[in-house]
């Protein structure tokens, strides 16, 4: 079956060396720029003449001052945490069967899957609701309605 959708759903992690360090992406490209731009800076410095002495200063100050900046952003609260349902997924299903039972849909009478896919914005709200496989056009509609 082909799906009208693409998951963008990227894993993050290049590779697990040892089994222990993981090498991710976004880390590599963040290690790469922090070599070209020292390497651009280098070449300034070069070409006006400066000493490469005040260069390697800076770079180790500002490497110093990147990990502790990251160190505090790590032991921040809510850091790397999802948008969830206030009482998380099982809270938001009991929400949403009560919604159906209470309508006037009969939902004892359905054997299939429906399937839902919605965005959830930086403030919790749902936005952009999408029935990728319904039921009937009436269940839908009253399905979006309970979600939005």
């Amino acid at each position: 079956m082909v799906t009208g959708f693409i998951n963008w759903n990227i894993d993050p992690e290049i590779i697990k060396l040892f089994g222990v360090i993981s090498l991710r992406y976004y880390g590599l490209l963040f290690v790469t720029g922090l070599f070209l731009g020292y390497y651009i800076v280098k070449r300034i410095y070069i070409k006006e003449n400066l000493p490469i002495e005040n260069l390697e200063k800076l770079a180790v100050d500002f490497l110093k001052r990147a990990q502790a900046k990251a160190d505090s952003l790590e032991n921040t609260a809510n850091w790397r945490k999802d948008a969830e349902y206030p009482g998380g997924q099982s809270e938001m299903l009991k929400f949403i069967s009560k919604k159906l039972s209470s309508s006037a849909l009969n939902i004892n009478d359905i054997k299939t899957k429906l399937y839902v896919e919605i965005d959830i914005d930086s403030t919790g709200n749902v936005t952009n609701t999408v029935i990728r496989r319904g039921i009937n056009e009436s269940f839908d509609k009253s399905v979006i309605s309970i979600i939005n």
